[in-house]
C-alpha cells in the first residue's frame, strides 16, 4: 500500500501535467491582436533611428512606448537637428549608409525626396515572441509572424484633413504620414489695436488695409517706428512665399496644373483679362511702397517676429510654432490670434497649410517595423499632441481641440488650409518667390514679368 506522501506527490505531478496541457490548448487557439501586450521578448533587437527638426525627442516617448508594448524588441532613437543643417546631415548619413529609418520633412519637400523614401505597403509581417503554455520554470515560448494592416489610400481622406491626401498620395501609393498639422493665421497686438481704437482684428483684406493705415506710425524723417503689418517684402518676414501664395489662391489663381507645372501666371478661367496672380502680387507689394497709403513695412526693418515681440508691430502672419517663441521672447506681450483674412465677399475660406510629414527611408533595414510604428503613431497621436501642444491632422480629433483657446483658431482652419505642388526643388521655389517680390519692389520688372520669370524658374524643376 502506497504511503500518503507518495500519493500526494503523484497527484501534484498529475495536476501540473493537466494544467500545462490545458494551457497549451488555450494558447494555441487564441487569436492574437498585434498590439496586445506580449511576454518579454528574446528576439533579436531592432534598432530604429528617427530624425526630427521641430520637436524634442521626449515628445515621441509615449508613441514609442505604446509600440514597444507590442514589440519590445524594437528600440527607437530619436535625434533632433537644426533646420539649417538638416539637409546636409541627411545626405552625409545616406552616403555612409548611416541614415535614419524614419525622418521628418515639410509637406512641400516630399516629391524632392521621392528617390530616398519608401512607399507604405498595405500590410507588414513582424516577429513577436509569445507564450505557448506552461507556468514558471515550465513556461514555453514561440516566435510567431504577426500580420499588421497599415493604411489604404481610401483611408487617407476619411481619416485626415483634406490637404494630407494631396501631399502624401501619388502614383497610387502613400509616401508619408503626418502626426500634426498647421495653418497660417494672423497674430495681433491687442494693446496697439486698443490704442488705435480698433475693437476687433480684421476678417478681410480691406479691413486689414484700413487698420494698417491707422496703426502705422512714422517719425519726422518718415522712418517707421510702429508698423501695422509685416507685408510686402521677401526676406525680413518668415514664410513670405506662403503669405503671397495664399493671397494668390484666395483671389482665384490656379497655382499648378494637373501635371504639376506652376500656372499662377495665367488668367482666371473665363476671364482672359484678369490675372489673379498679378493682382495678389500688386496688393502684397503695396505695403512696402512709400507712395501707397498702406505703406507700413520695408526691407530695412528688423525681422517681423522680433519686431512683433518688441511690441512695435501690430500684425504678423505665422504658424502655431510661433507661440512658444513669442512667449519666451515677450512673456508680457498682450497678443491674440485671428483667422487668416479673406477677400471681401469670398464664398469660401482659404488658408495655407504647412506641416511636417514622417517618411521611411528607402535604405532602412527595418522598413516594416518603421511603417508599423508610423501607422500606429499617426492614427493614435494623442500623447504626442499633448506633449507638443500641436494641432491634429485627424478629423476625429478636431472637435476636441476646438475647446483649447491656444489651438481653436488654427484648428478651425484645418479643413480649409491648402498648399500646392512646388516642384522637385521647394527651396528653389522659395527663392523664385523671393526674387519675384524683390524684382517688383526694386523696379527691375513689371508684375507680369516678375511672375513669368518665377513660373519659368519653378517649372524647370518639375519632373
Amino acid at each position: 500500500m502506497l504511503k500518503k506522501s507518495k500519493i500526494l506527490k503523484i497527484l501534484i505531478v498529475l495536476f501540473i501535467f493537466s494544467f500545462l496541457t490545458i494551457s497549451f490548448k488555450v494558447n494555441s487557439q487564441t487569436q492574437l491582436n498585434p498590439f496586445d501586450t506580449p511576454t518579454k521578448s528574446n528576439l533579436s533587437t531592432v534598432n530604429l533611428k528617427w530624425w526630427v527638426v521641430w520637436e524634442n525627442p521626449s515628445d515621441f516617448s509615449g508613441l514609442i512606448n505604446n509600440f514597444r508594448a507590442a514589440f519590445p524588441q524594437v528600440n527607437v532613437d530619436v535625434k533632433k537637428f537644426r533646420y539649417s543643417e538638416y539637409r546636409d546631415a541627411l545626405i552625409r548619413a545616406w552616403a555612409k549608409d548611416e541614415g535614419p529609418d524614419i525622418f521628418s520633412i515639410p509637406n512641400t519637400w516630399l516629391r524632392e525626396y521621392e528617390e530616398w523614401i519608401e512607399a507604405m505597403p498595405q500590410q507588414v509581417i513582424l516577429k513577436r515572441e509569445v507564450s505557448s503554455g506552461g507556468i514558471g520554470c515550465f513556461r514555453k515560448t514561440k516566435i510567431i509572424d504577426v500580420n499588421v494592416s497599415l493604411l489604404k489610400i481610401s483611408d487617407i481622406p476619411s481619416k485626415f484633413v483634406s490637404q494630407i491626401e494631396k501631399d502624401v498620395v501619388w502614383n497610387g501609393r502613400i509616401w508619408g504620414l503626418p502626426l500634426n498639422f498647421d495653418s497660417l493665421v494672423l497674430f495681433y497686438n491687442r494693446d496697439l489695436l486698443d490704442a488705435a481704437k480698433i475693437p476687433l482684428p480684421p476678417t478681410n483684406w480691406e479691413e486689414l488695409s484700413d487698420q494698417v493705415i491707422k496703426l502705422t506710425k512714422v517719425d519726422k524723417e518718415n522712418n517707421i517706428f510702429q508698423a501695422g503689418a509685416a507685408l510686402g517684402t521677401a526676406n525680413n518676414l518668415e514664410r513670405s512665399w506662403d503669405i503671397l501664395s495664399v493671397l494668390m489662391m484666395q483671389v482665384g489663381a490656379q497655382m499648378s496644373s494637373v501635371g504639376g507645372y506652376a500656372t499662377f501666371d495665367q488668367s482666371l478661367a473665363g476671364q482672359s483679362t484678369y490675372f489673379p496672380g498679378e493682382e495678389a502680387l500688386r496688393f502684397y507689394s503695396d505695403f512696402q511702397n512709400k507712395d501707397k497709403a498702406v505703406y507700413t513695412w520695408n526691407s530695412k526693418m528688423p525681422p517681423a517676429l522680433e519686431m512683433f515681440s518688441q511690441g512695435k508691430l501690430a500684425f504678423v502672419f505665422g504658424y502655431s510654432y510661433y507661440l512658444p517663441n513669442i512667449r519666451s521672447q515677450a512673456p508680457n506681450l498682450n497678443f491674440a490670434i485671428a483667422k487668416m483674412p479673406q477677400p471681401s465677399g469670398a464664398n469660401k475660406e482659404i488658408s495655407f497649410a504647412h506641416y511636417p510629414v514622417q517618411v521611411v527611408a528607402k535604405k532602412s533595414k527595418h522598413k516594416d517595423y518603421a511603417w508599423a510604428l508610423l501607422k500606429q503613431a499617426s492614427v493614435n497621436p494623442q500623447d504626442y499632441l499633448n506633449r507638443t501642444k500641436g494641432l491634429t491632422a485627424l478629423r476625429e480629433l478636431i472637435g476636441g481641440q476646438m475647446q483649447n483657446p491656444d489651438l481653436e483658431v488654427f484648428v478651425s482652419q484645418a479643413l480649409t488650409s491648402f498648399s500646392w505642388y512646388t516642384g522637385k526643388s521647394p527651396l528653389l521655389m522659395e527663392e523664385a518667390f523671393k526674387e519675384m517680390i524683390d524684382r517688383v519692389n526694386q523696379g527691375q520688372a513689371t508684375y507680369q514679368e516678375a511672375i513669368n520669370f518665377a513660373v519659368q524658374k519653378i517649372n524647370r524643376t518639375i519632373k
